[in-house]
Formats: C-alpha cells, sequence, structure tokens
C-alpha cells in the first residue's frame, strides 16, 4: 500500500478539508493510504472518520510557537515512516518550510495544492513564492485564479472540488423531512449559506441582505450552517434585527448533503475563495445560487448562478434572491457529471497521479 502524507492545519469541516475527507473516502484505499500532518493538539471533526478508514495523525507544534520544533517534527514523521508523496495544502507560499522539511525527510514527490485566491499576510507570501515553487515537484489548484495566486507564473494542474453527487439529488422526501424537522413550513422561503462566520464569508453582509429579504418576505427564514471566530457578533446583530425567529444558527452539521433539501436559495456573498465546494453542492441540489463575482466564474457549472457585484447594496442581492421563489427544483446529477466534479473519477485519477509516483 502507498501512503501519502497530507499537510494541514487541522482536519475541521472546512472547505479544503471537506475536499480531502470526499478524496479520502472514495479512493481505492487498498492501493493508497492518507495519513495527516496537523499543527494542533485538538481533537479534529474528522480525526475519529480518519482512524476508522486507516488513516494515521500526527500531531506537531505550531509554527507560531516554535518554527524550528515545527520543521523538525515533520522532518523526521517523513524520514522514519519513509513517506514518499507529501502534498500541502494551503493558501499561502510560506508553508514552503513543510516541503522543504518533507524533502529533507526523503519525500521525493512534494505537492502544494491552492485551495484559496487570497491570505492575511500578502507581502510575506510574495517574498515566499520562489521558495514554495523551488521545493515542489508538483502542483494543484482548486481553480485558475487560486493556481496563480499560490504559483505565480509557475504551471499548475487544476483539480476539482469534487462531490459524492448522489448524495445531494434533489429529493422531495428528504425536504419535507428536514423541514419538519427545523419547524419550517411548506410556505415559507427559505435561504441558506454554508461556512466559517468569518471574515472571508461577510457573515455582516450575509445577514443585511437577508434582513432586507425579510423586510419583504417575513415568512422567510434563514439556515445557517458552521461556526467561528465572529459568530458572537452576528447573533448579536440577529437579536438587534429582532430576526431571532427567523435565524436558524445549526452550527456543525454531519448532514448538510440533506440541509440544501430543505432551502430554497443559496447565498455565498465572499470576498474571495479560490472554488468553494459549498457552491458545486448546493448546485448539485438543484438550488438558485447568489454569489459575489469576487468568487472565480469556474464555480458556475450550471445554469443556476448568478453572479452580483458587492457595488450593488444589500437591496438589490435581496430582490435577486427573492426571484429564486419562482425557480422548480430539478435533479442536477448529470450536469454536475459533465462539469467533472464526480469525486469517484477524480479518485481514480488521483490514485493514478500518487501511484505512478510513488517511487
Amino acid at each position: 500500500m502507498n501512503r501519502v502524507l497530507h499537510i494541514v492545519g487541522k482536519m475541521n469541516r472546512g472547505g479544503q478539508e471537506t475536499f480531502i475527507m470526499n478524496l479520502f473516502r472514495s479512493i481505492n484505499r487498498e492501493n493508497v493510504m492518507f495519513d495527516f500532518v496537523v499543527s494542533t493538539d485538538e481533537k479534529g471533526d474528522y480525526d475519529n472518520e480518519i482512524c476508522n478508514l486507516g488513516g494515521k495523525i500526527y500531531h506537531v507544534t505550531p509554527k507560531s510557537k516554535n518554527i524550528f520544533r515545527n520543521y523538525k517534527q515533520i522532518k523526521q514523521i517523513v524520514k522514519k515512516n519513509k513517506y514518499y508523496i507529501v502534498e500541502r495544502h494551503t493558501s499561502n507560499s510560506y508553508v514552503f518550510i513543510d516541503l522543504f522539511a518533507a524533502k529533507r525527510g526523503g519525500a521525493k514527490t512534494r505537492i502544494a495544492h491552492s485551495h484559496n485566491t487570497s491570505d492575511n499576510h500578502s507581502f510575506i507570501h510574495r517574498l515566499c513564492q520562489p521558495l514554495l515553487n523551488k521545493y515542489t515537484t508538483a502542483r494543484f489548484a482548486c481553480s485558475t485564479e487560486a493556481g496563480e495566486w499560490l504559483f505565480g507564473k509557475k504551471s499548475f494542474e487544476i483539480i476539482s472540488n469534487a462531490i459524492d453527487i448522489k448524495n445531494y439529488v434533489y429529493s422531495p422526501e428528504i425536504r419535507a423531512k428536514q423541514r419538519k424537522l427545523l419547524d419550517i413550513n411548506d410556505n415559507q422561503f427559505v435561504i441558506g449559506t454554508v461556512g466559517r462566520l468569518n471574515k472571508q464569508k461577510n457573515p455582516k453582509f450575509i445577514l443585511d441582505i437577508f434582513y432586507q429579504i425579510y423586510l419583504k418576505e417575513p415568512n422567510s427564514i434563514f439556515i445557517w450552517i458552521g461556526v467561528g471566530e465572529l459568530e458572537g457578533v452576528i447573533k448579536e446583530k440577529i437579536r438587534s434585527l429582532n430576526l431571532q425567529d427567523h435565524v436558524k444558527m445549526l452550527g456543525l452539521k454531519n448532514n448538510v448533503s440533506e440541509l440544501y433539501q430543505a432551502m430554497d436559495a443559496f447565498l455565498l456573498p465572499s470576498l474571495f475563495e479560490g472554488l468553494p465546494v459549498v457552491g458545486i453542492e448546493a448546485q448539485a441540489s438543484g438550488l438558485p445560487c447568489f454569489i459575489s463575482d469576487t468568487v472565480t466564474d469556474e464555480i458556475e457549472v450550471t445554469d443556476l448562478v448568478q453572479f452580483i457585484s458587492f457595488d450593488k447594496k444589500a437591496t438589490y442581492w435581496a430582490e435577486k434572491v427573492l426571484e429564486a421563489k419562482q425557480v422548480k427544483r430539478k435533479n442536477m446529477l448529470e450536469n454536475i457529471k459533465k462539469a467533472n466534479y464526480d469525486i469517484n473519477k477524480l479518485a481514480k485519477k488521483i490514485e493514478s497521479f500518487y501511484l505512478k509516483n510513488k517511487s
């Protein structure tokens, strides 16, 4: 068996982690096994599943605490366990040190995998970009913009944020069940979003949009799936707008594919994204999607996507979202397959790459 070492911050329910787990579940684990290096002592949301699938998890010191110890620990993990392939998932180039550690530990195939189009430290990112490219032997990116952000002018391969499509096919029965569990009646208009409550996802603006929807459609409901550092701020704003009975903060959920069925529209006004897997999931569920035009147009794999500029106020966004009331849900299975977002097809491609580069 070929064991591939994936380096991530931690294995919680974020976009890149969800993609990695989709791939891990679908790949032939008799041929390829995933192990993980995480920079935290805390237990991740996916840790139990990783172990149940046969993967190993190594905890290392965060760079912010001791960068030299972090480097040494990664190097030793690679060397001791003879990892030939190491894949670093990232949105910045200053993780080059992880790939350098992997090289010193003996890894011959070192992959940098870009999952975003921006970072909080752009100067450091630009400074370290040549070093990332130097210690990388293969470059993956979830979108063209994400690849150009991380690698500059160096070539890279697009690896789509594929999903297990069959889990998202629209089902009236699942819709009815989930609405009943959420205490939502058939006549209520339901908008939803999935993602961390952080600055990137623009949660304050999401609430501004929904408030305008609520003023025009007082029977509307918003479903919010996710947690994050701005959760307290958002809950306070919900109270100040008197929307407590209309916004359902669900936190982290392991049945997101079913919760999409309860929605009528999907909202994603992110400030930046690589290629958000939730946008693919929502389209696969047959949901009209309203997405900021800062997100790559590669997310538009069906006719369900509308891009809206931040030049437009929340009232305009609300008017567009309300148009989704006229949209009839349909099965988008074949559309998503044709757009190459089928995880089973991608898993075979990635497995072939790993096996080809194992020695």
